[in-house]
This record gives C-alpha cells, structure tokens and sequence, in this order.
C-alpha cells in the first residue's frame, strides 16, 4: 500500500474541514479504491467488515431458506404428482368398469383440499360454469 500526501476523501474528515495541510493518503484497496487518511482508513475498513458479517449472516439466511423452500417445493411437486397419478388412474378405470366411490372419495377430497390451500395462498376463486374452470382474482 503506497501512500501518498494529499486531502482525505472522506466528507467526514477535519482534515479537510479544518487543515488545509496535506496529509498521508492510503488506497481502499478493498472495495471503492477511494483515498483516505489513516484514521479513516481503519474506519473504513472495520465498518467494511461489519457489513460483510451482516452480508455473509443475510446470505446464509438465504441459503437456509432457500434450502428449506426447495425440499417443500419437492413435496409439493410429489404430492401433486401422486393426486394426479390416482386419479388419472380411477378415470382410466372409470372407462372399462364401474369405480366403487368409495375409492374414488379419497382422491376426490385431496384435490380439493389441494384446491383450497391454492386458493387461499393466491387468493383466487374457482368456479366452474358450463363445464368449463373459470378463475378470478380476488
């Protein structure tokens, strides 16, 4: 790190407020490569170093949540994929023999189950009109 004399880059510093003398400068070579006086320097960096803790503690957050919403994302997805299975499956039966509804209850009640969770979490109304599925937003 070479120094060199000039006025301190800071908008802080009694130097350049009160002293017109120059001063030794140093480079902030981490991060905004602006010129400062020792004093500010060291401020500088530790306030640096306060934020890359509460950056990397942010990130680390991120990461947990992001970890977390990915494995109920998959569940979701597993879930989803099951309730269409079962009943793609019942309606394929449903063509060559009669389904006993006992059977065909369950999947009915997780769809919609499934259904109503969707419309609370994306606030959307369902409704179905001349056989078709229509949606508004609430």
């Amino acid at each position: 790190m070479i120094s060199g004399l000039g006025h301190c880059e800071d908008t802080a510093c009694s130097h350049l407020l009160s002293n017109p003398e120059l001063v030794r400068l140093f480079r902030c070579s981490l991060h905004c490569d602006r010129l400062l006086c020792l004093y500010h320097l060291n401020a500088h960096n530790v306030y640096y170093e306060e934020e890359k803790k509460q950056n990397d503690v942010v990130f680390n957050e991120l990461k947990t949540s992001l970890t977390l919403y990915q494995t109920i994302f998959e569940q979701h997805l597993q879930e989803y994929r099951q309730i269409v299975h079962q009943a793609s499956t019942l309606l394929l039966h449903n063509t060559s023999t009669i389904v006993p509804i006992e059977q065909i209850r369950p999947v009915l009640e997780r769809i919609q189950r499934a259904i109503a969770i969707f419309q609370q979490e994306k606030g959307w109304i369902f409704w179905k009109k001349s056989n078709l599925l229509e949606k508004i937003l609430i």
